[in-house]
């Protein structure tokens, strides 16, 4: 008995998905997808979004290097702190100057992520549909 692989997101599984966890607004979702698209991430195989080469190299390093940015709930928390903002709830100065500066602000997880990035690492991919795979190296 053989499992099956889960199915491909269609964009209308991707835009489900994407409100189940908090992320993106109605009115984001269209431009997610076309950034993604536009930047050769993914692209539809008949109605299938399928990751590229650029897209499996481009997560591997966000993964490797800016894992809380690329983190569902991180991403989720800030989408509901920037709600709170809209409804008048707390100041974008202070959410800005809190998720910018500081010891645990972007500036300086930036830093110590780039800090961290060998210079050809841009060049290797895990591509996670291969068991056992390590990784490609891009030429």
């Amino acid at each position: 008995h053989e499992t099956m692989p889960p199915a491909r997101y269609t964009e209308a599984s991707f835009v489900k998905d994407l409100e189940a966890e908090g992320i993106g607004r109605p009115s984001t979702y269209a431009s997610i997808l076309e950034t993604l698209k536009d930047r050769e991430y993914v692209a539809l195989d008949g109605k299938a979004l399928m990751p590229s080469l650029t897209g499996f190299v481009v997560t591997s390093l966000l993964e490797d290097h800016f894992s809380d940015f690329v983190d569902i709930t991180f991403t989720a928390k800030m989408e509901e702190r920037l709600d709170k903002i809209a409804k008048g709830q707390g100041s974008k100065e202070g959410y800005l100057a809190e998720y910018y500066l500081g010891e645990a602000g972007l500036r300086e997880k930036v830093k110590r992520g780039e800090s961290g990035i060998e210079g050809d690492e841009g060049r290797r991919a895990k591509l996670p549909m291969l068991k056992n795979s390590s990784d490609v190296q891009i030429l």
